[in-house]
């Protein structure tokens, strides 16, 4: 039981210094945080979500610590968490095709939403088979997707064919993603029960 106190406790740690890093770093683009750009102020919003996060995510470290994960101040931090950092994912899944440094910055901030989304499910007493279940229907779905609506434009496309295109890649991003994300929770809750079960 400690060793899974300091496992999760050290995946939101981790979490907490990429932020840091993102806060004083202004290489890559400051991670590739590039929606931040539309504001008028960039560096102040970017600024504002880096402490919301940093501020949840030592909260988090804090409840997993203190294994008092069914209290407001949990619940709250993790959606902080969930609702900044969703934006920036979407840009890290489409610029893990560019540059690998995203893909890893994509792993450290994916391991905090299966922690979050398992406590969830326990704590909510959900059926982990419906869990499991979205997650293949989202992969199958994905699979689909990718065969009948993705289809690669020919050499030297118009814009508007390649635009569409790109967006489409982001869209099986997601859907990939999200039941990635479902399938892994769901059975890890089914290993969960089985080793209490045991």
């Amino acid at each position: 039981m400690k060793a899974y106190k300091y496992i999760n406790t050290t995946v939101f740690a981790l979490a907490a210094l990429s932020i840091i890093d993102f806060i004083t770093s202004s290489g890559l683009e400051v991670a590739g945080r590039f929606q931040y750009n539309e504001f008028d102020n960039p560096t102040i919003y970017r600024t504002l979500a880096d402490l919301l996060l940093l501020t949840s995510l030592i909260l988090l470290a804090m409840s997993q610590w203190t294994q008092k994960k069914k209290n407001p101040v949990y619940f709250i931090s993790a959606l902080t968490y969930i609702l900044i950092i969703f934006p920036d994912i979407n840009t890290w899944l489409w610029l893990t095709n560019g540059n690998p440094i995203y893909l890893v910055i994509l792993i450290i901030h994916t391991l905090p939403f299966l922690m979050i989304f398992h406590n969830f499910n326990i704590d909510l007493n959900l059926d982990f088979k419906f869990t499991l279940t979205a997650g293949i229907f989202f992969l199958l779905f994905a699979f689909i997707y990718d065969i009948v609506i993705i289809n690669i434009p020919y050499p030297d496309p118009a814009p508007e064919v390649y635009d569409k295109f790109i967006s489409n890649l982001k869209i099986l991003s997601w859907l990939y993603y999200i039941g990635i994300i479902l399938t892994i929770t769901g059975l890890t809750h089914i290993l969960t029960r089985i080793k209490v079960i045991t």
